[in-house]
């Protein structure tokens, strides 16, 4: 195999005579051949456009620190693990047991990170309550960028190191995948098996000569689909037989190694269950657990994801793959034109999508898995228009400009809805005039609960403080005895019924929706102003208006802080 440069700058490999393995020269089997670190490094892109999704990782990091409702079992889950241990007598403090959520997930995703925290822990005792949980999203986002590393190799291997440096910025560029990256959602979890296995996919199957795959990303993928998100099953199938089918076939790879894959395999999925089984059945009653099929059957089967809304059939492309997406969509047709090699990738991720068309709840988060070939195929494109005229260099600084933009103007407005973590954050300060070794016990809602309140959270309380999860409260007659403080939401009906012995302490505001209407009345005043102008300080206040500090959203009282009369 020899390399090829076309007039685009997109690197192709072209057939050679079949001389050995069919490599005329030390130098050109070094150039493909990727058990060598140096012809890895030959080709891959900068280090620092490699590391440009995981510094993007840690600014929407930074920004957002507190968790979503969707990332609410595995971050209690790694919290329990990291506290109370794995012993018998410690799980039944495991906070699944007392809110257990729709449907079971597996505890092996959270064991490793709980486990790898606990040692983090140990080399580093100032890691723990909030800090803890930062640094647990901190490991979810370097498997994130890892994957995306392997898959930025293998996309410079197969076409070239531009290509490679443009999937990084790309990729980097982005909201959805950047600020999502480093939550504890399963979708998040398997992204990077999928995505490590698509890398392994795409470097195996360019080469005319069959070689053997690697085996240690299919097996973890394969393992991540079973006890992670079963329902990535078809997409994993069909990376496995696309990857390992022609190698089977030419000898590449022996029946008895695959054979040796499968029965490890299984052991590994016979542990797993296993160690469900123990979490989720402390007591016994079930020895084998195998979570997804659960879910699977819940969501599947029952339908019963509908319940949290349905959405058309065209909505994955209409919609969400758009929104997603953003610029790179437009880049990825013109990758997806003028590339075949890159056309089987996309149709793979299109009859996925497509598969998931026919279920009625639709999240983008289901699809997450698209977004890689989709920012391969439009670094394709990228590259192709970059060598035709400065028009089109442009244009495409342009939208990766406004992408950026955007993204970061998305995560701040993001990082304004969780005013429940705000509020109990900021609530020893609110009770700081309290009266010396009193104890307090602070209620939270539903609403609170999900809007960025973890174990890690309430790790970082002072010891006087506790804060309660009583469910179906209606009134203040419910309440524990004990509670004299209530952190609830403000739209709640509940506070209408309080009575007069409760006072209002602070609210603590969240996002309540865009609003435009300012920034047009303010570009309508300027227009006037301008145009009434007739001196320099006429134009000089008109200046001064332009000035005036706007924000296109708007804010609301969200959770409302009330205490007992007598602790005032």
């Amino acid at each position: 195999m020899v390399t090829d440069i076309s007039k685009d700058g997109i690197r192709r490999r072209k057939a050679m005579p079949a001389t050995g393995r069919g490599y005329e020269t030390t130098d050109e089997r070094l150039s493909t051949d990727r058990n060598y670190p140096a012809a890895r490094s030959s080709f891959a892109p900068s280090l620092y456009l490699r590391l440009l999704p995981l510094v993007a990782l840690l600014f929407h990091l930074a920004l957002c620190r507190y968790s979503k409702v969707e990332e609410s079992f595995h971050l209690q889950s790694i919290h329990d693990v990291f506290v109370f241990g794995t012993g018998r007598s410690a799980v039944q403090y495991y906070d699944h047991l007392q809110f257990p959520g729709v449907v079971p997930r597996s505890f092996i995703p959270s064991l490793i990170l709980g486990k790898s925290l606990a040692g983090i822990h140990y080399m580093l005792p100032s890691c723990k309550g909030f800090s803890a949980q930062i640094i647990a999203r901190l490991m979810v986002g370097c498997w994130t960028a890892w994957s995306l590393d392997r898959l930025c190799l293998a996309a410079a291997r197969t076409w070239g190191r531009p290509v490679g440096a443009w999937f990084c910025v790309i990729s980097a560029a982005q909201f959805h995948l950047m600020f999502w990256g480093t939550r504890t959602v399963g979708n998040v979890l398997m992204f990077g098996f999928v995505t490590w296995g698509l890398a392994t996919l795409i470097t195996t199957s360019i080469d005319r000569v069959p070689r053997r795959p690697r085996l240690l990303p299919l097996f973890s993928l394969a393992a991540a689909t079973t006890l992670i998100r079963l329902d990535t099953l078809p997409l994993t199938i069909s990376i496995l037989l696309i990857t390992l089918a022609p190698a089977i076939q030419s000898g590449t790879l022996s029946v008895m190694s695959a054979a040796t894959c499968v029965a490890v395999y299984n052991l590994v999925l016979l542990l797993s269950m296993g160690l469900d089984a123990y979490f989720w059945h402390p007591d016994e009653s079930q020895l084998l657990k195998l979570t997804e099929l659960d879910v699977f059957t819940f969501n599947i089967i029952n339908k019963g994801a509908q319940a949290y809304g349905i959405s058309p059939w065209h909505h994955y492309f209409t919609s969400l793959l758009p929104r997603i997406c953003s610029t790179a969509l437009p880049l990825a047709v013109v990758g997806f034109v003028c590339d075949k090699d890159v056309r089987r990738y996309v149709a793979i991720m299109i009859g996925y999508v497509a598969m998931y068309s026919f279920l009625g709840h639709k999240e983008w988060r289901f699809i997450i898995y698209v977004i890689p070939v989709i920012n391969l195929a439009a670094a394709i494109g990228t590259v192709k228009l970059w060598k035709t005229n400065w028009l089109w260099k442009l244009c495409i600084s342009g939208m990766i400009a406004l992408t950026v933009v955007a993204s970061v103007g998305m995560s701040y407005i993001s990082s304004l809805n969780y005013p429940g973590g705000h509020a109990v954050m900021e609530l020893p300060t609110i009770l700081s005039s309290r009266l010396p070794n009193e104890n307090i016990v602070a209620h939270i809602d539903s609403y609170v609960a999900q809007t960025g309140v973890t174990r890690f959270i309430e790790d970082e309380l002072p010891h006087w403080l506790t804060i309660d999860k009583k469910e179906d409260i209606q009134n203040s007659s419910d309440l524990p005895k004990d509670v004299s403080v209530l952190i609830w939401e403000c739209a709640s009906e509940k506070l209408n019924k309080l009575s007069s012995s409760w006072e209002q302490v602070t609210t603590v505001t969240g996002f309540d929706g865009l609003d435009l209407e300012p920034i047009k009345g303010q570009f309508a005043e300027m227009s006037r102003c301008f145009k009434s102008a007739k001196y320099l300080a006429d134009l000089r206040a008109c200046l001064q208006v332009s000035h005036t500090k706007l924000t296109p959203w708007k804010v609301s009282e969200k959770v409302c802080v009330h205490q007992k009369q007598k602790f005032s």
